[in-house]
This record gives C-alpha cells, sequence and structure tokens, in this order.
C-alpha cells in the first residue's frame, strides 16, 4: 500500500505518525520529536478494559484484511489476558474499512449494532479470526447473529436503518487525519484529561504477532514507573 499524509481534521491534533506502505510488513515507531501526539477518540468508540487503565491501545481495522485477521489470531487473546483483563490496558477500536474491500463498511456497521447488545468484541472475533464460520462472501446478518449470540431481529433492525454509519465513516477519517492507510495498526499511549483523548507514544504496524505488541506496552509501561520513580525523589 502506497503511503500518504492528508490534512487533520478538527477532532485530529496533528498526531505526528508517519504510517503507510506495507500491509502485512512491521514497523514500530515513536512519533516525530516536537510533533503534536494527541488523539480524540469518540465517546462511543467501541473499547475493553477499564477505563481507568493507565495505558491506551487503540486498533485500526479493517474486518475483510487478511492481515487483521492474522494479527487477531496471533495476538488479541493473549493481549486481552496479559494486559486487559489485569487492568493495564484499555483496547480501543477504529475502524478503517479500506476502498479495496466493498464489504468491510458494511461489516464495521454490524459489528457496531453487535455492541448494542453487548456484542461488539464477539463480532469482531468472528468477522476477523473465525471468518471461514460466515462465509468469505456478503455480510450474512443471520450467520453473524447465531455465532455471536445474538437477537438476530434486533441485529437486523440496526443494520437496516444504518445507525452506526456515520460513526464508522467518522473513524475513517479519523485514521486519514493520522495518515494511517494500512490495516492493521496498532497505537500505543496514554489516556490524556478526562475527554477520551489520548498521548501516542508508539505505534506498530502489520501482522507483526504478539512480541512487538508486547515491547510497545511494556515500553510504556517502563516510562510510567520511571515517571512514579522521579516523583518519589521529587517528593
Amino acid at each position: 500500500m502506497r503511503t500518504r499524509r492528508t490534512a487533520v481534521p478538527a477532532a485530529v491534533a496533528a498526531v505526528g505518525l508517519l504510517l503507510g506502505s506495507g500491509a502485512g510488513g512491521a514497523r514500530g515507531e515513536e512519533p516525530p520529536a516536537g510533533q503534536s501526539n494527541l488523539l480524540q477518540l469518540a465517546a462511543d468508540a467501541p473499547a475493553m478494559g477499564s477505563p481507568a487503565a493507565p495505558i491506551v491501545m487503540v486498533e485500526l481495522v479493517d474486518f475483510r484484511c487478511p492481515f487483521c485477521a492474522d494479527q487477531a489470531a496471533a495476538a488479541l487473546d493473549e493481549v486481552v489476558r496479559r494486559y486487559v483483563e489485569p487492568g493495564i490496558v484499555r483496547y480501543v477500536a477504529i475502524d478503517l474499512p479500506l476502498p479495496r474491500h466493498p464489504e468491510a463498511e458494511r461489516d464495521a456497521m454490524a459489528a457496531r449494532c453487535a455492541g448494542e447488545q453487548d456484542g461488539y468484541w464477539r463480532a469482531h472475533r468472528l468477522l476477523l479470526t473465525e471468518r471461514r464460520q460466515l462465509g468469505a462472501g456478503p455480510l450474512d446478518l443471520d450467520a453473524l447473529a447465531a455465532g455471536a449470540g445474538l437477537d438476530p431481529a434486533r441485529l437486523a433492525a440496526c443494520f437496516a436503518a444504518g445507525r452506526h454509519l456515520e460513526a464508522v465513516r467518522a473513524d475513517a477519517r479519523l485514521a486519514a487525519g493520522v495518515a494511517a492507510d494500512a490495516t492493521p495498526t496498532f497505537l500505543f499511549g496514554f489516556p490524556d484529561g478526562d475527554a477520551g483523548a489520548i498521548r501516542v507514544e508508539r505505534h506498530v504496524e502489520g501482522a507483526v504477532g504478539l512480541e512487538p505488541v508486547v515491547a510497545a506496552i511494556e515500553a510504556l509501561r517502563e516510562s510510567l514507573r520511571q515517571r512514579a520513580l522521579r516523583q518519589r525523589v521529587d517528593q
């Protein structure tokens, strides 16, 4: 995938990240020095983990991206077990349905509709790592409802009403604002205030497996430990 840079919308404070170029490739970098790295997340962004977690991990996901499926299969469960469940990391999803995957936007809408029944992350899993249960063709809402344990009528009504279409498209604009045009891409940072902003410190791009993700999280944990140590010394 080619690298591109786009204008930053008002919702984003010019995140200093150089992303793109290389579906399935791997990069892990810090934002360039001297640039703002604040990212404003939507209030209704799908998330799991404690809102009080000291670290935020953001996934830019396209549900038809095979590299997203590979990465989820390789790392998601372990990240949840090791970091999300103990309250260390809050995991947030941002939709980035790529133009070359015409069904990806519909999948993202369906996952958000599943979220109305507390089923977003079950749908996330089905749409990625267990895609074979749904088939590779057009979205099958009945199969998704059955696989994720959802009320099919409620899911279908939400989807038909297009309730989450604008939220999905807003996420895509947010991703464009950080010049992200490759999936999967992961951003790692610290909460910044109470308004849903995060201060991005690192990113990892591509189907890289577990270790680069762990390395990014542990780097932020070490930064927090060093900060706490300096505060104790100052006192």
